[in-house]
């Protein structure tokens, strides 16, 4: 029995130091990513002081002056604001996308008697066309907002919205392919061209993680 209780005594010995190995590696990578987003967010909020800031931020700036609040609060208060104008932006340009001209596309389509046009709305391809408008609204003035910043935050910004673009057109763009194979079904029910649309699928849903890589990695085809 004694030999057992060596090796039981060992076994445990073993989880200790392992318990203790996992305890400092996850202590370690803690104290890291710390120290990276906290050196990341300083990075993204400094400005450059030779670029015009957006006059919204310039009129926030001037409501601190004199005070004793430390330059970087300002700075993220700032930063904050920016981002909370850009949402603005985009909950505006939606909500008009939604109620007025996918409103008007539905009551087109109500309207008459095509039935292609019912096999896009059923695909939900409408909707997702109009969401587009917001993001291309944003990436059009993600600039003037941010005018001001270090160029590492407008490439941010620049990487997340052309990501989430390249993302909603391939969704887009597979409704569309969706529909078709439906318009397709139904006018020729004895065959079909489904094995086709999902492959064609596939291909869009790879070049757009390609694009979504290059953007990230600031690659280019010839590279």
């Amino acid at each position: 029995a004694l030999p057992r209780q060596d090796s039981l005594g060992n076994f445990a010995h073993f989880l200790e130091c392992k318990d203790t190995f996992f305890f400092d590696s996850y202590r370690l990578f803690l104290k890291t990513l710390s120290y990276i987003s906290k050196n990341f967010y300083r990075d993204m909020t400094n400005t450059t002081s030779s670029a015009q800031k957006f006059w919204a931020l310039d009129w926030i700036e001037s409501l601190f002056e004199g005070t004793n609040i430390a330059s970087s609060i300002v700075d993220t208060i700032t930063f904050v604001a920016a981002c909370f104008i850009l949402l603005f932006l985009a909950w505006v340009v939606n909500w008009v996308c939604n109620k007025v001209i996918l409103k008007a596309i539905m009551k087109g389509i109500r309207h008459t008697s095509t039935k292609w046009d019912d096999r896009l709305e059923e695909r939900k391809f409408f909707s997702r066309a109009t969401k587009l408008i917001p993001i291309i609204i944003i990436l059009m003035f993600v600039k003037t907002i941010f005018s001001g910043y270090n160029e590492q935050t407008l490439k941010i910004c620049d990487i997340i919205l052309w990501s989430i673009l390249t993302f909603m057109l391939v969704r887009t763009i597979c409704s569309f392919l969706d529909a078709t194979n439906d318009i397709y079904e139904s006018r020729m029910p004895e065959q079909t061209i489904k094995g086709y649309i999902q492959s064609a699928k596939i291909i869009l849903y790879i070049i757009g993680g390609i694009l979504v890589f290059m953007l990230i990695f600031d690659k280019h085809p010839q590279d």
